[in-house]
């Protein structure tokens, strides 16, 4: 999957298993929902292992494949009286399921770790929440395709700034 399609498709899983809570993704200057609601955190992303780089191009791109891993933290909201606690503790059931291992399948990831429901207080506004949190770890291959032209000709020259041979490489075989 390409890198920006992480989150959409990290949403879209989540959505799978759980389909009547409400998934945002962080940082996205927008209003706070109504509670419960499940905000969704990529927290850090590196790669592991060695990338596989395309030698050859295909009509002039050139293919790049790095294996990911990522942090991620869901933190359901809620106060007191809400579902967010529950809902926490459903969704690490269905995480460590195999259902909930397929349907991250189909979307493009595989999930290696998923810890406990943690539980804090937050204030907001005049209110106190409660933040249920879970903290996994992703798994998935980042494809890219980089255009990059085919070299056609070379030109060598000396250090006098004279040709001295002109190279014109073909394509095929």
């Amino acid at each position: 999957m390409a890198s920006s399609d992480v989150e959409v498709n990290l949403v879209t899983a989540l959505e799978e298993l759980m389909p009547t809570t409400q998934f945002i993704l962080w940082s996205r200057n927008g209003t706070e929902p109504k509670s419960p609601y499940c905000m969704v955190m990529l927290l850090a992303t590196g790669n592991t292992g060695g990338a596989d780089e395309s030698l050859f191009q295909d009509e002039d791109n050139q293919h790049y494949t790095s294996n990911i891993v990522s942090a991620v933290r869901l933190q359901f909201m809620g106060d007191s009286k809400s579902t967010a606690y529950p809902d926490a503790e459903r969704l690490k059931l269905l995480l460590l399921s195999w259902n909930g291992r397929s349907c991250f399948y189909r979307n493009g990831m595989a999930i290696s770790d998923v810890d406990g429901v943690k539980r804090a207080s937050v204030v907001r506004d005049t209110k106190v929440y409660i933040a249920s949190t879970i903290d996994l770890t992703l798994h998935y291959n980042n494809y890219e395709d980089f255009e990059q032209p085919a070299i056609e000709t070379v030109t060598v020259e000396d250090g006098l700034g004279d040709t001295i041979e002109t190279i014109i490489i073909e394509q095929g075989g």
